[in-house]
């Protein structure tokens, strides 16, 4: 990583990708960006675009691809398949076993993984022209499932619309013409609130389910 400390390192236009880039990934651009002078004086390097990123610490089991040049600091790795690899293959491998990969991280605070345990995970390697058959059958899953993904969110607009129609009155439905009255919340529902519990009283059994604050962000 080039200096922090020194202003002429940073700010310029060459992207410098880190975890964080990983894991909110924009293939088109990184959160921070070095100058030339920084890139000089670092051992960091020049990453093409389309080659393999995956991390070593963090974040462990993600693969990507930038479609720009990156420079990478020392938690990514980048891969270049030798000639029986398609690295389109190796993609969707590590897709596949992201979670072991995730499950060799080891620390006492942020999982990592070293380069040379990494090396020695076990890779089944078909053919070539196997590999490339097999990258065009789940690429042609992936582009299916993109459509769907985009036909998703068309229909959650339209939903949208109608909600903010229907439940405004806007709109109102064939057969319905009687006015609508508006009143307060409390006319229409009752309120109970919860308790506050101690993690001594909580347990991950017992006759009734209790729904704790976190959980409306995190399990819900």
């Amino acid at each position: 990583t080039p200096s922090k400390a020194i202003k002429e390192y940073w700010g310029g236009d060459i992207p410098w990708a880190t975890v964080k880039d990983i894991t909110t990934f924009n293939p088109d651009d990184t959160q921070d960006h070095i100058t030339e002078e920084g890139l000089n004086s670092s051992s960091t390097r020049l990453v093409h675009k389309g080659t393999l990123i995956t991390p070593t610490r963090m974040a462990l089991g993600h693969v990507v691809f930038f479609n720009v040049d990156v420079t990478i600091n020392q938690d990514l790795k980048a891969l270049y398949p030798k000639d029986n690899t398609s690295k389109h293959f190796l993609f969707y491998w590590f897709k596949y076993r992201a979670q072991y990969i995730k499950s060799l991280g080891n620390g006492s605070t942020v999982d990592g993984i070293p380069q040379t345990e990494l090396k020695a995970v076990p890779f089944s390697l078909p053919p070539l022209p196997e590999q490339h058959r097999i990258v065009t059958i789940l690429e042609t899953w992936d582009n299916a499932i993109d459509l769907l993904k985009q036909k998703i969110e068309l229909k959650k607009q339209v939903k949208k619309g109608l909600m903010q129609q229907l439940l405004t009155g806007n709109v109102r439905l064939h057969g319905f013409n009687k006015e609508w009255k508006m009143v307060n919340l409390d006319d229409v529902c009752e309120f109970k609130k919860g308790s506050g519990l101690s993690k001594g009283k909580v347990s991950g059994s017992g006759k009734y389910k209790c729904i704790l604050y976190g959980e409306i962000y995190t399990t819900y």
